[in-house]
């Protein structure tokens, strides 16, 4: 399973990155239930692959969409200073 693995953009509406995040909230959900049944069969080596390069990148790209999203909406709110995302 493939997802795309370009980076969240701070600019792009938080409803799109919401789409983004449920995407790979059900892949990497996906993933899981897939490695637990390559374990099942005894196919550790494909499991092992989901297991530690897979699922740990599919969760690197959850958490950098949910930090933007986060970003966009601080952004969005009146009277809110949001940290400069430079400064970071």
């Amino acid at each position: 399973m493939e997802i795309s693995t370009l980076p969240p953009s701070p600019l792009v509406p938080a409803s799109l990155n919401s789409g983004r995040i449920t995407v790979l909230r059900r892949s990497l959900s996906e993933l899981k239930k897939q490695a637990e049944a390559l374990q099942r069969k005894g196919d550790f080596e494909a499991a092992s692959a989901l297991l530690y390069r897979d699922i740990p990148e599919l969760e690197n790209q959850l958490a950098d969409a949910e930090r933007a999203e986060e970003r966009f909406r601080q952004r969005q709110q009146p009277g809110t200073q949001a940290a400069d995302p430079i400064a970071e």
